[in-house]
Parts: C-alpha cells; structure tokens; sequence
C-alpha cells in the first residue's frame, strides 16, 4: 500500500500512509490537499487533515524535504484554509521524522501528534466542528 486516501468526510481529509511510497504518490497526494485547500479558500471554509502512519511506514529523507517545502510554499493558503493537521505517529521511527518536518518549516496551522487513529481523528473532528467547513459553513455577522 502506498498513500490511501479515504473519502472527504465533516471537512477532515484523510490520508492513509502505507510501509512505503513513491515520490509520485507523495506529490499526487500533496496536489489533492492543495486541490481542497483551495476549494476551502473559494468557499470560504476550511478543512482539517489527518494523516494516519503505521509502525512500518517510513518516509525517505527527500520526501519530508519535500513535505517541509511543501508547508512552506503553501503557508498562507493554509493559514487560511487549513482548520488543522491531525497525525499518527506510532512508532519512534515516526516521530523522529515528524519532529524533522516541523524542525525545517513551522507548521501555518495548529498540529498534533497521536499514537492511535481514534485519538487522532476524534482531534480531527472537533476541530473541524469548531471551524468552518463545507458541512459547517460561517456564521454570517448580523
């Protein structure tokens, strides 16, 4: 399995990450997350994501490069359409490569590490219930 994504559900985007994957998925699943945070942006809404990692699951060097520059680039359309980033990191191994990510580029949104998919993704929903999303839209001012 290489990066899964489940079917956008309450304004979280979840991503499943497998033992390893390619370059190109990682890259196809960075312009699927720039895809929603613009369709956030447009609708004046914003999205929660959840990635999901595995005891096994590992990511090479130049894909958190990638990753780093990635949040870099995108730091303001994220800052305005992303609510937060909810992650699984169960292992050691993901928790260093984590921390690496975060060490090369501050992250624009608020961001949290969980060592199970139910306590992250409960995060995810509350978060995504206290902001506006697509199923949750902005209050209009009187």
């Amino acid at each position: 399995m290489g990066i899964e994504t489940r079917p956008f559900a309450s304004g979280v985007a979840t991503y499943l990450f497998g033992r390893s994957f390619t370059d190109i998925e990682l890259e196809q699943t960075l312009d699927e997350m720039k895809v929603l945070l613009l369709r956030a942006r447009d609708q004046g809404t914003k999205v929660v994501f959840l990635s999901v990692s595995y005891e096994e699951s590992r990511m090479t060097a130049k894909q958190r490069n990638r990753v780093a520059a990635w949040v870099g680039d995108e730091t303001e359309l994220m800052r305005s359409s992303c609510a937060a980033m909810s992650v699984v990191v169960p292992g050691a191994m993901q928790r260093g490569a984590f921390a690496a990510v975060l060490w090369l580029v501050p992250y624009p949104a608020p961001i949290r590490a969980f060592k199970t998919e139910a306590e992250a993704s409960s995060w995810a929903r509350a978060m995504a219930d206290d902001a506006p999303t697509a199923e949750h839209p902005a209050r209009e001012s009187p």
